[in-house]
């Protein structure tokens, strides 16, 4: 069976939880280790990664990658789930 997920859910990687709310608009900023510059190559490699699955699993209102570090303003969309 296959449904889209409408509802919260709630999941756990490593040390911190994750919630994730279809529909709800969310600010993400996260970091280089140890603040270090990321080259040119590296810093498309992220654009192309945060692209792959616009309007797909989400919709991108905003991005600025940063030498250092990345921020986002992303919509999750209710999307499929093999249950």
């Amino acid at each position: 069976n296959r449904r889209f997920i409408t509802e919260p859910r709630y999941t756990h990687s490593g040390n911190l939880p994750h919630w994730e709310i279809p529909g709800k608009t969310y600010s993400i900023t996260f970091c280089t280790d140890q603040r270090q510059i990321l080259p040119l190559a590296a810093r498309r490699l992220i654009f192309n990664t945060i692209f792959y699955f616009n309007n797909i699993r989400w919709r991108i209102h905003h991005v600025i990658i940063m030498q250092d570090h990345v921020h986002l303003v992303v919509t999750p969309l209710p999307y499929l789930s093999i249950v």
